[in-house]
C-alpha cells in the first residue's frame, strides 16, 4: 500500500527545514509546497462538505501560508 506524499513527509516532521532545503534541489521543493497547499485545500473540502469545521479556522490560516509560499516560489 502507498502512502500519500503529505502522509510520507509527516513521518520526517522532526526534521529541520534546513536539513530538508539541503537534501532537496529547488524544483523538488517547489513542488512539495504545491503538494501541501493542495492537501490542506482537500482537508477543508472535505470537512465544509461533512459540515465539521472543528479546526477548519486553523487550516485555512495555514492555507494562506501555504499559499504566501508557493506563490512566491512559482
Amino acid at each position: 500500500m502507498s502512502l500519500e506524499p503529505i502522509e510520507c513527509l509527516e513521518s520526517y516532521a522532526d526534521i529541520d527545514e534546513e536539513s530538508v532545503q539541503s537534501m532537496i534541489n529547488p524544483d523538488a521543493m517547489k513542488v512539495l509546497q504545491a503538494i501541501a497547499l493542495a492537501q490542506l485545500c482537500k482537508v477543508l473540502k472535505a470537512q465544509g462538505r461533512s459540515s465539521k469545521l472543528e479546526n477548519s479556522l486553523e487550516l485555512l490560516s495555514q492555507l494562506y501560508q501555504e499559499y504566501e509560499q508557493v506563490k512566491t516560489v512559482l
